[in-house]
């Protein structure tokens, strides 16, 4: 079961992290079209991707250029490290809760 929630957690973060890229590569080119969208969805499509994108694949797709298909590997190492330390957080915060007293 715990395979399959991190999968399932790994497809949410990683399917969010790509379709914040893909509403900021719209927004930001479409206005060399000659489109008009405000400026403010320019800065939250920005703002999603920068947070979804941290820490792993903003910096990995800056500075390694991946060919191909490979380009997609930071976003999928990016989301398992966020599911891992999710994993982590919950499970230290499980084990450091204290049991509460019961009333005599």
């Amino acid at each position: 079961m715990r395979g399959l929630s991190f999968l399932a957690l790994w497809f949410a973060h990683a399917g969010a992290s790509i379709a914040a890229f893909l509403w900021y590569f719209t927004v930001s080119s479409s206005r060399f079209d000659g489109h008009r969208f405000s400026s403010a969805a320019l800065r939250l499509s920005s703002l999603a991707c920068d947070v979804l994108w941290f820490p792993l694949a903003k910096p990995l797709t800056s500075v390694v250029q991946w060919p191909g298909s490979l380009g997609w590997l930071p976003v999928g190492l990016n989301s398992a490290l966020w599911v891992i330390a999710l994993a982590l957080a919950l499970r230290w915060r499980l084990s450091n809760r204290r049991p509460h007293k019961s009333a005599p």
